[in-house]
């Protein structure tokens, strides 16, 4: 988060939500232009929210139980950017693709509208899939929010990609500093 705020995605940006797709999915929060833990640094772990329905037995699925890229292979048998391609063609795949895709942009959707946020800035491994990627996500986006709310929220790919962490690291750094 700390990186995409200095030099990449989110820079010039006041009102960002991150989310991170690697093992799980994640996320972080700039408000007003600064970093937004949290009264117990946990704001913005999207991956964790319940937006689907219920099950009739068992746990109620998190987003990351639903769209963690480590999941997806097992639950599909196939990787994410495999699944994306097949899509145009496959209805399978096609059903595949909604099926992970739709919490994503219910999560972003509900947090927009809480937050008023002007970007989601996705990264992490599975978004080297590149404008795919993003386009699917901003397509589940447009279907989960109502149409009035939807107005210039930019769903945006890192800039920095796998020098995120490091220049985050950087940035917190420089920050610390200058106090």
């Amino acid at each position: 988060m700390r990186g995409e705020a200095w030099l990449g995605a989110a820079r010039r940006l006041r009102n960002v939500l991150t989310m991170t797709f690697g093992t799980a999915i994640g996320g972080g929060l700039l408000l007003d232009g600064r970093i937004h833990a949290g009264s117990h640094r946990g704001a913005g772990e999207i991956g964790v929210w319940r937006l689907a329905p219920p099950p009739s037995a068992g746990d109620w699925p998190t987003i990351e139980e639903i769209a963690a890229p480590s999941r997806i292979v097992r639950r599909f048998g196939r990787g994410l950017d495999q699944l994306i391609a097949a899509s145009l063609t496959d209805p399978v795949a096609q059903a595949a693709t909604n099926e992970i895709f739709e919490p994503i942009g219910r999560a972003i959707a509900n947090a927009r509208l809480l937050l008023d946020l002007d970007a989601a800035v996705l990264f992490g491994g599975v978004t080297a899939v590149g404008e795919p990627f993003r386009l699917a996500v901003e397509r589940a986006f447009l279907r989960a929010c109502p149409p009035n709310y939807r107005h210039g929220l930019l769903i945006k790919l890192s800039m920095l990609g796998t020098f995120a962490g490091a220049l985050g690291a950087a940035a917190l750094w420089r920050d610390e500093a200058s106090l």
